[in-house]
């Protein structure tokens, strides 16, 4: 299982990258749905105990909602705003992505001063829920759209549900 958590972890940090790098909104709703499903699935890599009908409809809510109904609403907005881009964002696209990885390094010196517990899933849990979080920031700050901004928050609210599971299931 832990090859999976650390996967699905790569895969976030990835998606974070690409959301900083994206000036295309609908680019952007895309990859924070995808980043809500892989989210979702994470309370199923992570449980040790056997799977119970509490956890699968997590996962079943959780995808259903980060995955499908906010990006459909954001999706819907989009429309009706009229607008493809983020034209003139208060940070360029090369340099928001060299602040994400920068946040990424900070956070993983920053999760190796923490002390965690024994039993931990992956090493790259705390960092990638804080780069995750870190990510989420800067793109409020650092966008003019408020659509972009919206997303910026759902990002902040993985980042948050990321360090919850994983801290949850390791009791």
């Amino acid at each position: 299982m832990g090859g999976w958590i650390d996967s699905l972890l790569i895969c976030i940090v990835l998606m974070n990258l690409i959301l900083v790098a994206s000036g295309r909104l609908s680019a952007c709703i895309r990859i924070v749905a995808f980043q809500g499903i892989a989210v979702g699935f994470l309370p199923l890599v992570a449980n040790t105990q056997p799977i119970v009908a509490k956890t699968i409809f997590l996962i079943v809510v959780i995808i259903g909602l980060k995955g499908f109904v906010f990006p459909w609403f954001l999706s819907l907005a989009l429309r009706e705003a009229n607008v493809q881009r983020e034209v003139k964002p208060f940070v360029g696209y090369p340099a928001s992505m060299v602040v994400y990885i920068l946040a990424f390094l900070i956070s993983l010196w920053l999760s190796s001063r923490l002390p965690m517990p024994k039993e931990s899933f992956s090493s790259l849990v705390v960092p990638v829920s804080f780069s995750t979080i870190l990510c989420g920031f800067f793109i409020i700050v650092s966008r003019t759209k408020a659509l972009t901004q919206i997303l910026g928050y759902l990002v902040i609210e993985n980042g948050i549900y990321i360090f919850d599971i994983i801290v949850t299931t390791s009791r």
